[in-house]
C-alpha cells in the first residue's frame, strides 16, 4: 500500500471525529467497528426491545405513581375488612383456690375451624382467640396433673365471648397389688 493511499485513511478517521461521528476501525470479514465514545445503539431506540410499553415511569412520576397505588389498596382493603366480621373468645383459667394457672393449652374448635387455633394461657392465666367467624365453638383446656374441660362458645359478630374456668386436680386412682410367691424349700441330707 502507498503512503498516500493510508494518509488518506487516518485523514477520513480524523475527519469522521472531528464532525461527531465515531471512527471506524476494520474488523476480520470486512466489518467495521466503530470505536470512541458513542454507543453503536441509535439515542432514539428504547432499551429493551423497541417498545415504549414496558418503559419505566420517569423518575418525578414515581413518587406520585406510588402514592395513588397506596390510596388505591387502601381503599379497597377497608371495604373487604368491613365484609368479614367476626368476634373474639377472651378469658382466664384458674385452679380450685382461685390461682392463675399458666402454661394451660387452649384449643378452639368448630365447623368453620376444622383445623382449630391454639392459645397457651400467660402468667396470669388469660388468654385470647380474636377474628373468629360467628359461630359455634368447643374450647379445650388442658394442662397435665389438670382434669381436661371442654366449654361450648357462640361466638356473634363484633362481640367477646367471656369464658373464666376452672380446673380441677386430676383424681388419681391408686391400686395397689400384691403378688406372692411360695418360697421354695430345698430339703437336703447331711450325713454326720
Amino acid at each position: 500500500m502507498d503512503t498516500a493511499t493510508r494518509g488518506t485513511g487516518r485523514q477520513d478517521r480524523t475527519d469522521r471525529q472531528e464532525r461527531g461521528r465515531p471512527a471506524a476501525r476494520p474488523r476480520r470479514g470486512g466489518e467495521v467497528e466503530a470505536i470512541g465514545e458513542y454507543s453503536r445503539r441509535p439515542a432514539t431506540r428504547p432499551r429493551g426491545g423497541g417498545s415504549r410499553a414496558g418503559a419505566a415511569a420517569p423518575a418525578a412520576a414515581r413518587p406520585l405513581l406510588a402514592a395513588g397505588l397506596l390510596a388505591a389498596s387502601t381503599l379497597l382493603a377497608a371495604p373487604a375488612a368491613r365484609a368479614q366480621p367476626g368476634g373474639s373468645i377472651a378469658g382466664s383459667v384458674a385452679d380450685a383456690g382461685g390461682g392463675a394457672l399458666p402454661g394451660v393449652t387452649v384449643a378452639v374448635t368448630g365447623d368453620l375451624l376444622p383445623a382449630g387455633r391454639l392459645a397457651v394461657t400467660g402468667l396470669d392465666g388469660g388468654f385470647v382467640f380474636g377474628a373468629l367467624p360467628a359461630a359455634e365453638y368447643v374450647v379445650r383446656f388442658t394442662l397435665p396433673g389438670f382434669e381436661t374441660r371442654e366449654v361450648p362458645a357462640a361466638v356473634g359478630d363484633d362481640a367477646t365471648v367471656s369464658l373464666d374456668v376452672v380446673l380441677e386436680l386430676e383424681r388419681l386412682l391408686e391400686s395397689v397389688s400384691v403378688i406372692a410367691d411360695e418360697p421354695t424349700v430345698f430339703a437336703t441330707n447331711v450325713v454326720a
